[in-house]
């Protein structure tokens, strides 16, 4: 128990959650500091969101029937066909692994990083501890001047700073503003360091080039086992409208926590 002041009692538990890793924060204060209470169960439910629909996320990628090597990619065109014709599919959302360099005063850093669908967030059920995910505008071109830190890059890079949003950084040489920082959470899904909007009009649509990792939350009451039923269907009406689609191609779902 820490005494704050004279009218502010904090007091934090840190419980693990079977199967998630993910600790809990559970604060006490006084009306006098609500703003700091506010802030702070931000910071301890994004875990839980994270956690609670981990079930429901789901990868989805196209295999090579001849080869069954699986690199759980897809394309552009795929995610397409994907996010507007599966009805068993809430969301779904592509991110890219993208190499950044990060100018901050005199520090440079390269950093792996993801350049991400605006509904990425949602899929995930992750929420920033500060400031916001991207809007839809962003991304379009001349908008996407925007960039998002992972916990550990503003834990590194920033020290941690609360104000940090707003701020202004060097991403590729071009700058950003800082619209929000993701919870610790997030860096256990991989290396990205950083978030930038992905912009598709910077993609051919009907490319077939299998390089982005797309992911989609399942609606309530469909089953994984549904879901590739759909995509074998929206295969079979692919190979017939599409000639660049290879015929040897397969849609695939899997859990996403099982990779």
């Amino acid at each position: 128990m820490q005494q704050i002041g004279k009218s502010f009692t904090l007091r934090v538990e840190l419980i693990t959650l079977r199967g998630c890793g993910f600790p809990t924060i559970t604060l006490y204060a006084s009306w006098l500091k609500l703003t700091y209470l506010i802030v702070l169960a931000t910071v301890a439910s994004a875990p839980w969101l994270a956690c609670a629909a981990a079930d429901q996320i789901v990868t989805l990628y196209t295999r090579d029937s001849h080869s069954g090597a699986d690199d759980h990619l897809a394309s552009l065109s795929d995610f397409v066909a994907w996010k507007l014709e599966a009805t068993t599919l809430r969301e779904t959302a592509l991110y890219a692994t993208e190499s950044y360099d990060v100018s901050v005063g005199s520090i440079q850093r390269k950093v792996e990083g993801y350049a991400v669908w605006v509904s990425f967030f949602d899929v995930l059920g992750m929420r920033p501890i500060l400031g916001r995910t991207f809007l839809p505008e962003e991304k379009d071109p001349g908008h996407s001047n925007v960039v998002i830190l992972s916990y550990q890059l503003w834990q590194e890079v920033f020290d941690g700073d609360p104000a940090i949003v707003g701020h202004t950084i060097l991403v590729n040489g071009e700058r950003r503003t800082l619209v929000g920082v993701m919870p610790k959470s997030m860096d256990g899904l991989g290396p990205g360091r950083i978030l930038t909007p992905f912009v598709p009009a910077f993609v051919a649509g009907d490319s077939h080039d299998r390089e982005y990792h797309v992911i989609a939350s399942i609606k309530a009451g469909a089953t994984l086992a549904q879901v590739q039923a759909e995509l074998d269907l929206l295969d079979q009406r692919r190979h017939r409208r599409e000639p660049k689609y290879p015929r040897s191609w397969r849609a695939q779902v899997v859990p996403m926590k099982q990779l």
